[in-house]
């Protein structure tokens, strides 16, 4: 029975560093309201519309280390996961967390993924407060554990105080002045960057709003609007023809190139070896076809060579969570950002599709889960559409995550290309295209055609104006 519950727990774990799911809202702070006037509305009111923050709380007071865990576990819409087994200790990262504490969750989450470490004691100390270099730290790890590039770096010279700034907090702190998410602050007539100084919840809310805007929306209108994607939502009840996107991939990729590489990557466990399908069709075209295979993965540079020859990639379905996984432990996510960026069409079915997505409704033995992808295209994504259970679980996801859009999918794919977007149908039968978002109390769809329509559509929001 022991063995059967660590072989749970050692399961449990690994799925909860990558699933994501209904993320409950950050607890209220304690505190004041909400003033329309002040400077930090903008911030404080992008925290609160998507559940970071509650509007009951004092901006201008100190956040503890506990809260921006919590923050940081939210903003990247991550469940606290509870998979404890009352007869065994849970196995926290930090020494200090405690079963039912209000901050564990987050805190063990963010130490797993590298956003926080701990104190020279191996505590977590949710209770100290954060200062300025401190949340620099943070959020530079969170950039990196989403993949994004982190080594732009500013000149600090220009502040008076920059010997003030501690040497592991410097490369952080040069990175955000870099990024526009940190600036100076006026004290005696003088700008300063106050690394020691104690970062207040008003401020940080600032620098999450700034972090969105021109970290994660820039990304993601790099890979987007440069992007070309193929993804495939399922077969639906009818007759499905694959073939259809095939023909319009090749076509696409002979605009780059006469003889277009072709990659299959099959990590999600099925099809390892490559797809018979895809390689006869794809061979018989002229293309040089290889296969991302699993022993491929300990030598990075065959890896990088595979990614770099390739015109088309695409991915396989099987299990989500192993492919996102696989993708991430081995840096594959960030090669393929980068290839999307170059114009490589990237392409993939079920799983295969879910992972260039920001998330997915993806399917494990334990029922539905919202699962993480490599974020190249910012939606939920629902293949298998008519999966009556999938598609309901994905509506219940817009609910829990507000400003998040879904598209559904079966008998249909999703295409992307040249800053528009539009349904393919595959399928002879019943097929389900939608795009999907909750606002004012309800789900809102759109059925999607073959009609394309500006990308800004699909993301709710310009993401051109992320790149300016």
């Amino acid at each position: 029975m022991m063995r059967s519950n660590m072989r749970r727990r050692l399961y449990a774990a690994a799925l909860a560093m990558i699933f994501t799911a209904s993320g409950l809202p950050v607890a209220a702070f304690a505190g004041g309201g909400l003033d329309a006037d002040a400077w930090y509305y903008p911030g404080m009111r992008f925290c609160v519309d998507r559940g970071y923050l509650d509007e009951g709380l004092a901006p201008n007071e100190p956040l503890t280390r506990g809260e921006l865990a919590r923050m940081m576990h939210a903003f990247d819409d991550f469940p606290t996961f509870d998979f404890d087994d009352p007869d065994m200790d849970p196995e926290y990262v930090f020494s200090d967390l405690e079963r039912g504490d209000e901050y564990t969750g987050a805190a063990d989450w963010c130490g797993r993924k590298g956003i926080f470490a701990g104190y020279g004691d191996g505590a977590f100390n949710a209770d100290a407060v954060v200062t300025r270099q401190q949340l620099a730290v943070v959020l530079r790890a969170f950039a990196a554990f989403k993949g994004y590039a982190v080594d732009a770096g500013a000149d600090l010279s220009s502040y008076p105080d920059c010997g003030d700034v501690a040497a592991w907090a410097r490369g952080s702190l040069e990175w955000c002045v870099a990024r526009g998410l940190i600036a100076g602050s006026m004290e005696n007539g003088v700008v300063k960057l106050l690394p020691r100084a104690v970062a207040t919840r008003a401020q940080i809310a600032t620098i999450l709003k700034a972090f969105r805007a021109k970290v994660i929306d820039r990304e993601t209108a790099e890979t987007a609007l440069g992007g070309t994607y193929f993804l495939d939502g399922g077969g639906g009840e009818g007759f499905h023809d694959p073939y259809i996107l095939y023909e319009e991939m090749l076509a696409l990729a002979l605009e780059r190139t006469a003889e277009p590489g072709f990659l299959y990557v099959g990590l999600a466990g099925t099809g390892e070896h490559g797809d018979t399908q895809l390689s006869d069709y794809f061979g018989g075209e002229g293309c040089t076809c290889d296969v991302l295979y699993m022993r491929d993965l300990d030598d990075p540079a065959v890896v990088r060579a595979k990614i770099a020859a390739a015109d088309i990639v695409y991915v396989g379905g099987g299990s989500t969570v192993q492919l996102v996984g696989l993708l991430k432990e081995h840096g594959i996510d960030a090669l393929l950002r980068e290839a999307a960026k170059r114009g490589v069409i990237m392409a993939g079915t079920s799983a295969g599709a879910i992972c260039f997505c920001s998330t997915g409704e993806s399917w494990v033995d334990i029922g539905h889960m919202r699962v993480d992808g490599i974020g190249c295209v910012d939606v939920l994504y629902c293949p298998h559409a008519l999966d009556g259970a999938r598609y309901s679980d994905s509506m219940n996801e817009l609910k829990n995550t507000p400003y998040t859009r879904c598209v559904a999918f079966d008998g249909a794919a999703l295409e992307i290309h040249d800053g528009k977007f539009r349904a393919i149908r595959t399928c002879r039968g019943d097929h389900v295209a939608d795009l999907c978002e909750y606002r004012d109390g309800e789900i809102k769809v759109t059925p999607l055609t073959e009609e394309w329509r500006p990308i800004e559509e699909l993301f709710g929001r310009d993401v051109r104006r992320a790149l300016d």
